[in-house]
């Protein structure tokens, strides 16, 4: 037996996620107020919204990690993206393209 049909579920989904929206703003001011640095306030909000949505993901069970190699060219990609070794004087091409793959 069914509870809930799939646009019931949407619904919740929707009025939940309206929800944790509305309140990331008012908790985001009271976190300010409490003399909490922008960056500081920044890093927390997306470790919790990263920690939440990891245990949403794992209770969905599908598999959500791909081969080592491409977890590699993720985190690859993100420290290139933070200090930027895609400026071609910094880093010959032809290294880079190896990189890369």
């Amino acid at each position: 037996m069914k509870l809930l049909s799939k646009e019931q579920v949407g619904s919740l989904y929707a009025i939940s996620s309206g929800l944790c929206y509305g309140f990331l703003g008012y908790f985001g001011v009271q976190l300010l107020k409490s003399n909490l640095s922008i960056a500081n306030m920044l890093f927390w909000r997306f470790l919790v919204a990263a920690f939440f949505t990891f245990i949403i993901l794992m209770f969905k069970g599908k598999n959500i990690f791909q081969p080592l190699t491409e977890n590699l060219k993720i985190i690859f990609y993100g420290i290139d993206n933070c200090i930027g070794l895609t400026e071609f004087d910094k880093i010959d091409v032809r290294l880079y393209k190896d990189l890369v793959g």
